[in-house]
């Protein structure tokens, strides 16, 4: 038996074809998290902030998407009010769907 043959009998054999993938699939189903809703006092300080958001400021943005809470921490790159979003890192996050905004 040559070299090449015998190391194929050690390579790693998956038995159960995509379980893995399902498993890790579910345990991602499992994280999610419904939208939480902003109480009063903290829906008016981030509606302080999103008013004083600038282009250039440095910021750290957690906001909800598909499930999950993401945080994006960069450069503004633009603020649209009337469309009700801002452009983060390369990124449209909505005023509703931002939880946290914080000044750098």
């Amino acid at each position: 038996m040559n070299r090449e043959e015998r190391a194929k009998q050690f390579m790693p054999f998956d038995a159960l074809k995509g379980l893995n993938e399902e498993l890790r699939r579910r345990e991602k189903k499992m994280l999610r998290e419904e939208k939480r809703v902003l109480f009063e006092e903290e829906a008016e300080k981030l509606s302080s902030r999103l008013a004083r958001l600038q282009v250039g400021d440095e910021v750290e943005a957690v906001f909800y998407e598909n499930g999950y809470y993401l945080t994006v921490v960069g450069k503004v790159e633009s603020v649209n009010r009337h469309f009700g979003f801002l452009q983060l890192d390369g990124r449209r996050l909505y005023f509703c769907d931002l939880y946290r905004l914080r000044f750098l």
